[in-house]
């Protein structure tokens, strides 16, 4: 579709704008469901650095987020399958919430915990239920509806789990649980 309309000469300017955004949106849908269905469980346990992955993810962002992260943060885990679920936190605050937004990364007992907080009109229990659940979304705000679906999916891969809880006084915490040593 992309190299059709760059083949049109002559498209009115506004109807070209809205044409390309159609394509990204349509492009963004698609991975989503590729990613969806590649859920990463192929992808080999190894060494990886929950520190780096974080910050990686959040130098391809354009809004301004606070960060609290350790020096290193060694865990065994799929790394492209984590990178995944981080962006797909962080692109939802993004979407759905306001800043100022915020990412953090704690150790504690039983593994490690990122934290993705934004300032935004948060969600009640019922909708954080529903909002995890695979083709549920906000049709206002565009996507497939399984960004969610697929973090909670890879955190359960790795044997923990995603919860979304408010972020007091008013937003969203998302908290992905990685404890320590996954299931093979």
């Amino acid at each position: 579709m992309q190299y059709a309309l760059a083949l049109v000469p002559d498209v009115e300017p506004t109807l070209r704008d809205g044409m390309e955004r159609d394509i990204v949106e349509i492009d963004a849908i698609l991975a989503q469901f590729i990613a969806y269905a590649r859920d990463g469980r192929d992808e080999a346990v190894q060494p990886l650095d929950l520190a780096g992955l974080c910050a990686g993810v959040l130098a391809a962002s354009h809004a301004g987020w606070r960060t609290d992260l350790p020096a290193q943060a060694p865990w065994r885990g799929r790394p492209i399958a984590l990178a995944r679920a981080v962006e797909n936190l962080v692109v939802n605050a993004e979407r759905h919430g306001a800043g100022p937004f915020a990412l953090t990364l704690r150790a504690d007992a039983e593994g490690w915990r990122i934290e993705v907080a934004d300032h935004g009109p948060g969600m009640d229990a019922a909708t954080a239920a529903r909002a995890v659940q695979p083709f549920v979304h906000d049709a206002r705000a565009g996507g497939a509806g399984l960004g969610l679906a697929i973090v909670e999916r890879i955190a359960r891969q790795h044997g923990g789990g995603l919860r979304l809880e408010p972020n007091t006084p008013h937003g969203l915490k998302a908290v992905l649980h990685l404890p320590n040593g996954i299931p093979a």
